[in-house]
């Protein structure tokens, strides 16, 4: 089988593999997504159940404060989160708003002063090259807790009219030393003073060496604006911060969470008081869209509170995350299928293509063993019709007679065969006699023997084995044929026949070691003898080693002194 052949198997095997794959993981990908997409409309309905509680007990001016706790994380199932579904909010009484869902960095500022503030983060004065920095060193601050922050927030604020305004943001580069080389370490230029840092996972200090501004930002209306002193402060979060920075991205990019109109234009009239009768809209199966407007009394009041709730859902992403190690696990197991049956049809291939080799051998085969006696017979037939051979009849006639005799026997040799490998062929031994069965061989080729001058050995004794007669026969029968065929003339043939083997040796040309692995086969041919002589054995060896193989023995040929030998063992396992 060419190489070519074996990748053509190869790659139509794994071809039909890969879209099994992307079928399997279309349909499991699509049926997960349909589950999340109701999953996540269940979030949505326990969300407004929770809002709807909070905002009941509480004051009015508590709920931007909840509004703000809402949007910590996205990936918890607690209070309506669902994994990649954010929210926005909106509050009004009557129509004036109240809270809202806002784009907030959370912060812990030094000194005392405010022990935890939401500022909102300045989108519409950062540039694009301002937040990236500032992010970037969120996101390099809270990646390795056991190493020194590489970066240092800072900021600056002016007193006016007796209220504090943010005059300048900053993202301060920072290096550090182990205290062991305390002589290098610098104050901290805009701090005034030397900075330390413990790790809280070995115990080791380390004191500030170097640092620089790597961003700065200042509102233009406090550009000239006396400034005062830096102080530093700590990101603690911002929306859905829990979830990492591509979820905040996400909601921070998303238009359909911002893009809510005021009340007035989508109050739904006919929902009253109750909570529950709140429509909820969906639309969107790749990424899903909900969205509910209502308005519940407030309390010893004329006056209601209307509530707006957006949310978008990434649930084919959520899917997508989700069974990543099971498209994995399938591929694997698809691609071990796709390996083993592209092994297993490679051997198939492989098998009819030497069924089909053995199929032209055998025709060839038959050919060449047929046309030697057609081609006597046809002689000695256009020899009878020659007036003049007329005193030869009688010899041409005997030579056609025994020419048919051997194609006869060939015919019901080659349908021993069929029958041998045929599915459904049974031994049937039975106890036989083989020293008479062979004494019986013997006695047919006798005349043979006188012919060629053969000096026959033997080594005889009794023994009885369970066998097929007919088929040992035949084989016995091959061995005695090719011993006189192959034999010196005037030479020996030995016989030895005992419990454990028949041996036949014949005087002769040795058989070359490359002959002896293919003299088995059906109409094996070739140079075998050392002289060089091409013959064809046609089908008596490979008859005699699938009946020794049915009867559990084993074929053996060795080259003697004086020849070569073709043994017999008994049994096999020996």
């Amino acid at each position: 089988m060419t190489k070519k052949e074996k990748y053509r198997i190869l790659m139509k095997t794994g071809g039909c593999f890969l879209l099994l794959f992307l079928l399997c993981a279309c349909i499991i990908t699509i049926y997960d997504t349909l589950r999340n997409r109701k999953l996540g409309q269940e979030a949505f309905q326990q969300k407004k159940n929770y809002l709807y509680e909070q905002l009941v007990k509480s004051s009015e001016e508590d709920y931007q404060k909840i509004i703000n706790e809402l949007g910590d994380s996205a990936k918890s199932s607690l209070n309506g989160n669902f994994q990649n579904q954010y929210y926005s909010y909106r509050v009004f009484k009557d129509e004036s708003l109240l809270a809202e869902s806002k784009n907030y960095l959370k912060v812990k500022i030094e000194d005392g002063e405010t022990a935890e503030s939401k500022l909102l983060f300045p989108k519409e004065l950062f540039s694009t090259e301002q937040k990236t920095v500032f992010i970037m060193a969120i996101k390099e601050n809270s990646r390795d807790k056991t190493k020194p922050p590489k970066y240092r927030f800072l900021y600056q604020t002016n007193c006016k009219e007796g209220q504090n305004y943010l005059t300048g943001l900053y993202v301060e580069k920072l290096e550090w030393v182990s205290e062991d080389r305390a002589e290098k370490a610098q104050p901290d230029p805009w701090l005034s003073t030397t900075r330390s840092w413990k790790s809280d996972y070995d115990g080791k200090n380390y004191l500030q060496s170097g640092c620089e501004i790597v961003m700065e930002w200042t509102p233009l209306e406090t550009a000239m604006a006396e400034k005062g002193k830096y102080r530093e402060m700590q990101i603690l979060g911002f929306p859905y911060y829990q979830d990492g920075f591509e979820a905040w991205n996400y909601w921070e990019q998303e238009e359909w969470l911002h893009s809510m109109k005021d009340f007035s234009e989508n109050t739904v009239t006919r929902q009253e008081t109750i909570w529950y009768n709140g429509k909820t809209l969906t639309s969107g199966f790749l990424k899903t869209q909900m969205e509910t407007c209502m308005k519940f009394p407030v309390l010893n009041s004329k006056s209601y509170i209307n509530l707006q709730i957006r949310a978008s859902g990434r649930h084919l992403y959520t899917s997508l995350e989700n069974l990543k190690w099971a498209y994995l696990v399938m591929f694997l197991i698809l691609s071990l299928c796709a390996v083993y049956l592209a092994y297993g049809q490679m051997k198939t291939e492989e098998k009819r293509q030497q069924i089909e080799q053995e199929r032209k051998d055998f025709i060839n085969g038959m050919a060449h063993e047929l046309k030697t006696p057609l081609a006597i017979i046809r002689m000695c037939d256009d020899n009878l019709r020659i007036q003049e051979l007329e005193f030869k009849k009688d010899y041409y006639l005997d030579m056609i007679s025994q020419k048919t005799e051997e194609m006869d026997t060939m015919i019901r040799q080659m349908m021993t065969l069929s029958q041998i490998n045929s599915l459904h062929f049974m031994l049937r031994p039975q106890r036989t006699n083989l020293a008479k069965m062979l004494s019986d061989s013997l006695e047919r080729i006798a005349p043979l023997l006188l012919e060629k001058q053969i000096d026959l050995k033997l080594d005889i004794e009794i023994v009885e084995k369970e066998v097929n007669q007919n088929y040992f026969e035949q084989m016995v029968s091959n061995l005695l044929s090719n011993a006189v065929s192959y034999v010196t003339p005037g030479g020996y043939i030995r016989i030895v026949l005992n419990e454990e083997e028949l041996s036949i040796e014949n005087a002769g040309q040795p058989i070359t070691e490359d002959w002896k692995k293919d003299m088995f086969e059906l109409f094996s041919s070739g140079k075998k003898l050392s002289g060089g002589r091409e013959k064809h054995l046609g089908y008596g060896l490979y008859l005699v080693k699938k009946v020794a193989g049915l009867h559990g023995m084993r074929c053996e040929v060795e080259n003697t002194s004086a020849g070569n030998l073709f043994r017999i063992r008994f049994h096999a396992e020996e």
